[in-house]
């Protein structure tokens, strides 16, 4: 016997492809190198920042799969302008991350790129 079975999108997973320099220096930004300049100078980390944003979940760029931010985001929710805000809060914090001195040499970071493109998994 067959049971009637509806497979239904809840939830929707995002690999947000960034420049890899700008990931070196979001990585930078929440390293003991840097002294957490994230929590130092009373910043919030980017997955913190995302985390609050109703529907969004699972934040995580550790780099094991290259430089981007993963994701999800409820289904309802996902709509063009959380997508939106999503790619300004990250590039407001990569903007930010740029500006920290790289603490090998002392100098602000060179400008850097910021986020290039959405790729989905539903």
């Amino acid at each position: 016997m067959t049971m009637a079975m509806t497979f239904e999108i809840t939830r929707r997973s995002y690999a947000i492809q960034i420049d890899e320099n700008a990931f070196v220096s979001l990585m930078n930004s929440e390293s003991y190198v840097t002294d957490y300049a994230a929590h130092k100078e009373d910043k919030e980390t980017l997955d913190g920042k995302l985390n609050r944003l109703p529907g969004v979940s699972g934040v995580n760029y550790s780099g094991h799969y290259g430089a981007a931010i993963y994701l999800s985001i409820d289904a309802d929710r996902d709509k063009p302008r959380l997508q939106a805000q999503i790619r300004r809060m990250i590039e407001r914090h990569l903007a930010w991350c740029a500006k920290l001195k790289d603490v090998r040499t002392g100098w602000p970071r060179p400008q850097q790129g910021t986020a290039r493109s959405v790729h989905a998994s539903s």
